[in-house]
């Protein structure tokens, strides 16, 4: 495993490319291998997503009345990214969100409503970071891979 810090962006879109994934039962981050569950989502429980340190990365439940969940009806594939640090104020859990493909990144760290600014493909570095290393998310917390 390398030292390079991750951006969020870099790091939501690898995890976006493996849970849209049917088929796939880890999230693997430079050989670092996460577990997805498949029970958020409420009484329904089959929505895929996977914590790692204090990350969830949740693809949107369709169920909802949200904005985003009629997109996902529609066929768009969005994944969140949102901070469970018991710690952090309510309304700065919402990271990042990965629709298609396209990373965007909350410019308030708030609700749903926040401002979100898309995140060039070329890679603009992200003011915040997930993690100095992947590596450290999992000692940190006890959560290493499988």
């Amino acid at each position: 495993m390398n030292k390079r810090s991750y951006d969020v962006d870099v790091v939501a879109l690898k995890i976006f490319d493996q849970l849209v994934d049917d088929k796939a039962v880890n999230v693997d981050l430079d050989g670092v291998k996460y577990p997805i569950r498949r029970d958020f989502g409420g009484k329904q429980g089959n929505i895929p997503g996977v914590d790692i340190g204090t990350y969830r990365y949740i693809m949107q439940n369709p169920n909802t009345k949200s904005q985003y969940a009629i997109k996902a009806q529609q066929g768009h594939k969005i994944m969140w990214v949102i901070n469970t640090d018991p710690k952090i104020v309510q309304g700065d859990r919402w990271v990042a969100r990965v629709e298609d493909g396209e990373c965007f990144i909350s410019e308030k760290t708030g609700t749903y409503s926040s401002t979100w600014t898309k995140v060039a493909k070329a890679h603009i570095a992200a003011t915040m970071t997930i993690a100095p290393t992947i590596q450290s998310l999992a000692k940190s917390y006890g959560k290493g891979g499988v």
